[in-house]
């Protein structure tokens, strides 16, 4: 499916769960657009509220996986790897809405 161009933050959130539905993304795929408020624009779309007035966060499920990772010298660090659960049709109609009347908190 063709998505419109991005019109908001929460539109390139959405897109970068569509574009990354199987593997699931990090902060490091989104930081290549310059997405960097990348949770705290998630966490946002998880508490609003839909139409039918049940927060999103009932339908749009995330994973959140901790993923460690050591670094070449040795330091262990952290990181979360988010991957949608819901269905990638979900995430098509979410970006369509946020696309044409943005974020309704």
């Amino acid at each position: 499916m063709k998505l419109s161009k991005p019109t908001n933050d929460y539109c390139i959130v959405v897109k970068l769960l569509i574009d990354n539905y199987d593997r699931g993304l990090s902060m490091k795929e989104a930081g290549q657009v310059m997405m960097f408020k990348f949770q705290t624009r998630l966490g946002e779309i998880e508490e609003s509220r839909g139409k039918d007035g049940e927060r999103r966060k009932e339908k749009l499920k995330i994973r959140r996986l901790p993923m460690k990772h050591t670094k070449p010298w040795g330091e262990k660090t952290s990181y979360m790897n988010y991957k949608p659960l819901c269905s990638k049709s979900y995430l098509y109609n979410l970006y369509e809405v946020l696309a044409k009347k943005g974020l309704k908190k």
